[in-house]
């Protein structure tokens, strides 16, 4: 099964996007289960950069999104649907599996710079 492709949330494509910091792909059923989530579909994330606003909520490489705002994500369309649709000054509460257990975060985006 294919896990799609890496999907940057550096997204700059219109004026009123945000950048995220952090890279992400599908994981499949197979790495679902092999990280013991069972036959679920989720987001792995394969990059979090430095000084942004993912690294400072906690995010790290490896994690395993969940869900955001207590919406679950299956697959990658679905985390970047959720950012594409972010603007500055908004909150979000992250629940990613890392290391066997589920943990919850809240990624801040700070205001537009006037």
């Amino acid at each position: 099964m294919s896990c799609g492709a890496v999907h940057d949330a550096a997204v700059a494509a219109s004026p009123r996007a945000v950048n995220i910091g952090v890279a992400f792909r599908g994981l499949s059923v197979a790495e679902a289960s092999a990280a013991g989530l069972g036959e679920r579909t989720a987001v792995l994330v394969t990059r979090v950069g430095s000084g942004g606003v993912a690294a400072a909520a906690g995010l790290r490489s490896g994690d395993i999104v969940l869900a955001v705002g207590g919406r679950p994500i299956n697959d990658a369309s679905d985390l970047e649907q959720v950012v594409l649709a972010l603007t500055p000054g908004s909150a979000l509460a992250l629940q990613v599996w890392r290391e066997g257990r589920a943990v919850e975060l809240n990624l801040s985006l700070p205001q537009a710079a006037p």
